[in-house]
């Protein structure tokens, strides 16, 4: 069972937990491994304890969120959805079906490294297949991703 997160030091650090939730990364880890950066950096980010750096900043800009956001909690978490590399269900609103999807190309990855922008890709396909509701559909994607060369 996952220990309860103690509440954020700072607004900054609230904001960032935010970023996960909304796109239904439970863990941590999974959203540090998402991101391409080390889950003691991101616990650092989302408790306060410490600053994202610039390049950190530069990797949530590439998955579609507001940079403004992130500094001041105004506007859209979001940047347009017609720009931004995240699944359409993410900028959506969809969470439920985004963490599906997320949980399921995790799952069939197994620890791949696979670019942030391909993992989107990947991610939106397992959302198309979700919202089919067709279990063998679901397979087959799962079945694809185990096939991926591992690193």
């Amino acid at each position: 069972m996952p220990r309860k997160e103690k509440p954020p030091q700072t607004e900054l650090a609230r904001r960032l937990r935010e970023i996960r939730h909304s796109l239904g990364f439970k863990e941590r880890k999974q959203f540090a491994d998402y991101l391409g950066i080390s889950p003691s950096s991101l616990g650092g980010y989302e408790k306060g304890l410490r600053e994202p750096t610039i390049s950190a900043l530069g990797i949530y800009k590439n998955i579609g969120i507001s940079l403004d956001w992130i500094a001041t909690g105004k506007g859209d978490m979001f940047t347009a959805a017609e720009t931004s590399p995240l699944p359409a269900s993410a900028a959506n609103g969809d969470k439920t079906a985004l963490q599906k999807a997320v949980t399921a190309v995790e799952a069939g990855l197994g620890g791949s490294y696979v670019p942030p922008g391909k993992k989107a890709e990947l991610i939106e396909l397992a959302c198309a297949v979700l919202k089919d509701s067709k279990a063998e559909s679901l397979r087959k994607l799962i079945s694809l991703l185990a096939a991926l060369p591992k690193p």
